[in-house]
C-alpha cells in the first residue's frame, strides 16, 4: 500500500507531488518550503500573502499583495482553458501593495491570475460572474 492510502505506486494526486523527494521514491512528510505544481514541474512559491477582492466579481478587482521581499512581477490572467488573456508586469516593494484590474470585458467564468516573480510563482483562482 503507497504512503497515499492505497496500492497504487503512482502519484495519483497532484497535492502529493511536493511530499515525495523523488531520488529516493520515498515520502518525505511535511515539506519544508511551500511548493506550486505546474506543467513543468514544483516551482517555488513568492513569499508573502495574496488575494483577490472582490471574489467573485463582477469585473473590478483587486490584487492585493502582502510580499516578505521588494521584487518584480510579471501578472498573467489565464482562461480556464489556460491561454493568456491578460498580462501586466510591475515593481512591487516589500509589504502591502494593490493593484486593480478591470476585467468587465471579459465573459463570466473562472480565470486565474499567475504571478511570476524571481523568487517564485503563486496562482490566485478569480471567479467572474
Amino acid at each position: 500500500q503507497s504512503e497515499q492510502g492505497n496500492r497504487n505506486p503512482f502519484v495519483d494526486s497532484v497535492n502529493w507531488v511536493c511530499y515525495i523527494d523523488f531520488e529516493t521514491l520515498t515520502y518525505i512528510g511535511e515539506q519544508s518550503t511551500p511548493c506550486t505544481v505546474t506543467p513543468n514541474g514544483i516551482e517555488d512559491q513568492i513569499e508573502g500573502d495574496f488575494s483577490v477582492s472582490p471574489n467573485p466579481s463582477n469585473g473590478i478587482v483587486t490584487l492585493n499583495l502582502n510580499l516578505v521581499q521588494s521584487q518584480d512581477l510579471s501578472i498573467e490572467l489565464l482562461d480556464i482553458a489556460g491561454r493568456q488573456v491578460s498580462t501586466q508586469t510591475g515593481s512591487f516593494n516589500s509589504g502591502i501593495s494593490r493593484q486593480n484590474f478591470d476585467l468587465s470585458n471579459f465573459d463570466a467564468g473562472i480565470y486565474h491570475m499567475v504571478l511570476t516573480g524571481e523568487k517564485g510563482r503563486n496562482s490566485l483562482k478569480v471567479v467572474l460572474q
